[in-house]
């Protein structure tokens, strides 16, 4: 289980209290609790970086936004040499909100 704390974290990125720093409060803490729990199981993985520096979002605004980023994580193990991976739990797009 990943520990918080209370709130009380430093944080450079934090200053007015606005909704921004809040998101920034929380990435830092998400990352930061979940870095360490993955290296206390795994000193090798010290030496790699487990989180990126900052969140990244992206906002799909379309059905063919969608389907374009869907090829484009299909396509990412085969870059690898890796074959498809396949997940019981991931189910095709059905076209939502237009379709769906």
């Amino acid at each position: 289980m990943l520990d918080f704390g209370d709130g009380a974290g430093d944080s450079s990125r934090v200053g007015s209290g606005s909704p921004l720093d809040c998101q920034w409060l929380w990435w830092e803490k998400l990352t930061g609790a979940s870095r360490e729990a993955l290296y206390a199981g795994n000193a090798k993985l010290r030496q790699h970086p487990i989180w990126a520096d900052r969140p990244y979002s992206v906002f799909l605004h379309s059905p063919a936004d969608i389907h374009r980023t869907i090829v484009y994580i299909e396509g990412n193990p085969a870059k690898d040499g890796l074959p498809a991976q396949v997940w019981d739990s991931v189910k095709e797009y059905d076209g939502w909100p237009h379709g769906g």
